[in-house]
């Protein structure tokens, strides 16, 4: 008699005991036996050699997808502990099993909205665990401060070997939008603050007018590296690394902030940049565009002059507040609904997370879980990457994937994570490419 029950679960006649090597789970000695069997990832083995050995096609279309994420040791295993302290994250960062993970090309983009960063921020809690997503470039939201924090560089440095990492976010006071990258994986260049991404602009002409955020919005080119191991990097389960071809691969990425709030002023403002959001990155990229600059093109030839509407391939990433209004009464999922199909007017695509549709907690009364941060795709890149859109989809991390996105169940506290990190999850994404479509000889 053993059983094992998730953390703050009762049993009758079991005593609990905390596993040490799994500090999510907790393992019940049956008091009548005084025996326990250890049970986890020798399970999953035996359903897996089971259902290879009876239906091996239904394992690859619906079982084998769920199960390799299931039994990495980042979900099975490492994620709690990344996640429940700075010790425990270091420890599984640096462990030998997880040094040299990814041995392929892949193109890692991530949103993660920081709340009030670096104010009351564990700084190297927050660097392992960026270090721990393997994301190249990172969209941050929520800085306190304009300059790069150096405190937050050098931890990267030292959790990734062979890193180089950078930091820029806009001039605005208050919460500023930024990024956090790795230079050795992704160059940053032709930065551009998107003023109309601030709902107020068009009549303030101040790209910080009432205490709103403009975009920030960069060129991200990736060169060609050599397949090697990336030291200190567990794969997340995000999607299939891109294909490893001479050359570079680049597309416009922008970092966001929309308003907050369920007024109807709040919910308007964010309709009105949502509903404009392809002509307000268009326009700023056609004006980036110099004669010695070369931009996006994919499918195009270099030498051809873009129209001034057109979007090039471009990622947006950040906190959309998609939490609805009060009156008229929409919930968020309408709201997200009904920016979902104004983005798809436009040529956007709004990536659906995988599983666990959350991003942030939200800590009132018991707690809950809400879906506000977002990865945006212009068509014109999934179609040039032919990415199939059933595999085009956002990984949940941190707590919001730990707890399955339910504050009822008591799976993972959260407490110390929203005390020493964020309220938000991060969201991340890779993007599987094409060779043809999206690498350039150099």
């Amino acid at each position: 008699g053993c059983c094992v029950h998730m953390r703050n679960t009762t049993s009758t006649g079991c005593d609990e005991r905390p596993s040490p090597s799994r500090p999510f789970l907790t393992v019940m000695v049956d008091r009548r036996h005084g025996s326990c069997v250890s049970v986890g990832a020798a399970l999953v083995a035996v359903t897996l050699a089971v259902t290879m050995s009876l239906r091996p096609g239904l394992l690859r279309a619906h079982v084998e997808p769920f199960f390799s994420f299931l039994v990495s040791p980042l979900a099975l295993a490492d994620e709690p502990a990344v996640w429940s302290s700075r010790e425990q994250c270091v420890e599984a960062l640096t462990t030998p099993r997880n040094a040299g993970r990814r041995d392929r090309e892949r193109v890692r983009l991530g949103t993660w909205n920081l709340a009030n960063f670096p104010r009351d921020t564990d700084v190297q809690w927050l660097a392992c665990i960026i270090a721990w997503t393997g994301a190249d470039v990172l969209a941050v939201q929520e800085l306190t401060q304009e300059e790069p924090h150096q405190g937050l560089l050098n931890a990267l440095d030292g959790f990734v070997p062979g890193s180089a990492w950078r930091m820029r976010a806009d001039a605005c006071n208050g919460h500023r939008v930024g990024f956090v990258w790795n230079k050795a994986r992704v160059t940053l260049s032709q930065w551009n603050v998107v003023a109309d991404l601030n709902a107020a602009f068009e009549h303030t002409s101040d790209p910080c007018g009432h205490h709103l955020r403009p975009g920030l919005m960069a060129l991200a080119t990736w060169e060609k590296q050599p397949t090697k191991q990336l030291h200190g990097v567990a794969d997340t389960g995000a999607g299939d690394p891109a294909t490893a071809v001479d050359g570079s691969f680049s597309a416009w990425l922008v970092s966001i902030h929309l308003d907050s709030g369920k007024g109807n002023k709040d919910a308007d403002n964010r309709a009105r940049v949502v509903s404009a959001m392809a002509k307000a990155l268009a326009k700023v990229q056609y004006a980036s565009r110099g004669p010695n600059r070369t931009a996006v093109n994919l499918q195009q030839n270099d030498t051809q002059r873009q129209h001034k509407d057109e979007l090039q391939p471009t990622v947006v990433l950040g906190d959309f507040n998609t939490m609805g209004r009060r009156q008229p009464m929409t919930t968020p999922a309408m709201e997200l609904a009904a920016a979902t199909q104004m983005l798809a007017e436009q040529g956007l695509v709004l990536v659906p997370p995988r599983r666990n549709p959350c991003s942030h907690f939200y800590r009132a009364g018991r707690g809950s879980f809400a879906l506000l941060d977002h990865i945006v795709v212009s068509k014109s890149l999934v179609e040039a990457a032919a990415v199939r859109s059933k595999r085009l989809s956002v990984h949940t991390s941190g707590l919001c994937s730990l707890n399955q996105c339910d504050a009822q169940n008591g799976l993972f506290p959260t407490a110390n994570v929203v005390k020493s990190l964020s309220d938000h999850c991060p969201q991340l994404l890779d993007l599987s490419i094409t060779q043809q479509a999206v690498w350039h000889e150099q």
